[in-house]
């Protein structure tokens, strides 16, 4: 490491060490023969673990890739599915507008139709308040035909007044103390 020993470690660390048991002569070329056999195989070993490596890695990246490219694959056809699906969706909501529009259209004309109707039958309908109760007798329509043709007089009203139908209002029959119900 750079920098971190001190002057005299550099010193004692730069020193060749003796190396105990074989010792090795030095060739002509300037390299021991033994040591350049080591360095050989030391060579070849890396190249064999750097190259087993190098396989595993690329097996690795191979898998890794492929899993991905799947993965990719199965989320394309899903986005797919979706789009197509929206697409329906999308045009089922179109045609359900369309429908909704028919029928807020359909609800105002009967809307109106009804509340002509409605009007018209209330302006023929009279109610009378305050006549007692059991003074009709069995025939309720001929008693109030009569009493409102001798009310308005003789020549205001054809004779005989015509009335679909008359009945009291649909309620419990009033106690004594309590006003009769409406006709």
């Amino acid at each position: 490491m750079v920098g971190t020993r001190s002057g005299a470690a550099r010193k004692t660390a730069a020193a060749p060490q003796k190396k105990r048991g074989k010792k090795i002569k030095m060739a002509a070329g300037g390299a021991p023969e033994e040591w350049k056999k080591w360095a050989e195989e030391q060579q070849a070993a890396l190249l064999r673990f750097f190259t087993e490596l190098k396989m595993e890695l690329l097996e690795s990246m191979n898998a890794t890739t492929t899993r991905l490219m799947g993965a990719q694959a199965t989320q394309e056809a899903s986005i797919r599915e979706l789009q197509q699906e929206m697409t329906v969706r999308e045009e089922e909501a179109t045609v359900l507008v369309g429908k909704v529009e028919v029928h807020e259209a359909l609800h105002l004309k009967w809307q109106s139709r009804f509340e002509e109707l409605d009007t018209r039958m209330r302006r023929k309908n009279l109610r009378i308040l305050g006549l007692a109760e059991g003074l009709e007798g069995s025939d309720l329509p001929g008693y109030v035909a009569e009493m409102l043709s001798s009310l308005m007089g003789a020549g205001a009203v054809p004779s005989p007044l015509e009335l679909e139908e008359a009945y009291r209002v649909m309620a419990r029959r009033p106690r004594a103390n309590e006003p009769p119900r409406a006709v």
